[in-house]
Parts: C-alpha cells; sequence; structure tokens
C-alpha cells in the first residue's frame, strides 16, 4: 500500500455540474490509483491542477517514478 499526499490547485471556481461528478469522480479514482500501484513507494506525491475555460475542464495529475520505470 502506498500513502498519498495530494496537491491541488485551482485556476479559479471550477463548479462541476452534478451529471458530471460521478464521471469525473472515477477518473479520479483511476488516476490516483495508479500513481499509488506503481510508486513503488510507501508514500507518494501527487501534484493535481484544475483549469477551467468555459464549458471546458483540463486536469493534470503528475507524481514522479522511481528510476526503476521508463
Amino acid at each position: 500500500p502506498s500513502r498519498l499526499e495530494i496537491n491541488v490547485i485551482l485556476d479559479n471556481d471550477v463548479t462541476v455540474p452534478g451529471n458530471q461528478f460521478r464521471a469525473l469522480w472515477d477518473m479520479l479514482f483511476i488516476l490516483l490509483d495508479n500513481a499509488a500501484k506503481h510508486s513503488e513507494s510507501t508514500q507518494t506525491n501527487v501534484a493535481i491542477e484544475v483549469v477551467a475555460n468555459g464549458p471546458v475542464i483540463k486536469m493534470v495529475c503528475k507524481n514522479e517514478l522511481p528510476s526503476t520505470i521508463d
């Protein structure tokens, strides 16, 4: 198991319509689960940047990988 330390950067206020919340939740779960599984560490730092531009929301999820992974 890996412990995640998550830092979130919001460009501005982001409002997600209720009918899209489940998809956003699923996407975040997959991204964070993937970061934890492949970190090969007991603690992983993850940075999530969210930028909203009108109806478009851009999300960037970053974490460092060990040197043993290409």
